[in-house]
């Protein structure tokens, strides 16, 4: 027969009296209560719980368990899938997904600013780039003093 998944023991404890213990993803988990009718009643959900819905149901966190389901609704009368969502919005979050504030980019290493006047304006205006737009800004930056370094 095998062992039960979850025990009750006396403990020594000021306030708690017992103690339930089980093992939850791999991990032992202690409950403590007061008197051994709420330590039995709790093994008692917990038993059927998992007798419902089977070990890998009950460590699937049930607020994943409802956005999953929520999502499914929503994808249902298009014909797509959750896993058709995320293979359809990676590509975007990796390409678009972060940006870099200006002042750090527009930094060197000992916290001078590269450029005069614009730095200053950007960093009060707040703005961000994204890595592609910081890319080509720093192409045409580049270009725009380099033309001026060659006029004069």
């Amino acid at each position: 027969m095998p062992k039960p998944a979850y025990t009750i023991k006396p403990c020594k404890h000021p306030t708690y009296r017992f103690v339930v213990r089980s093992k939850d993803k791999g991990r032992w988990v202690r409950k403590f209560f007061e008197t051994h009718g709420e330590a039995k009643t709790y093994v008692e959900i917990k038993t059927v719980e998992l007798m419902n819905q089977g070990r890998e149901a009950v460590e699937f966190p049930s607020w994943l368990r409802v956005m999953a389901q929520q999502a499914h609704e929503q994808l249902e009368p298009f014909g797509k899938t959750i896993a058709d969502a995320v293979a359809y919005f990676l590509p975007h979050l990796k390409a678009h997904g972060f940006s870099t504030s200006v002042p750090p980019f527009l930094m060197r290493a000992d916290q001078r600013p590269r450029c005069g006047v614009e730095s200053r304006a950007l960093r009060a205006s707040g703005a961000q780039l994204s890595p592609n737009s910081s890319d080509h800004w720093a192409q045409s930056r580049s270009t725009l003093l380099r033309e001026q370094h060659l006029s004069n």
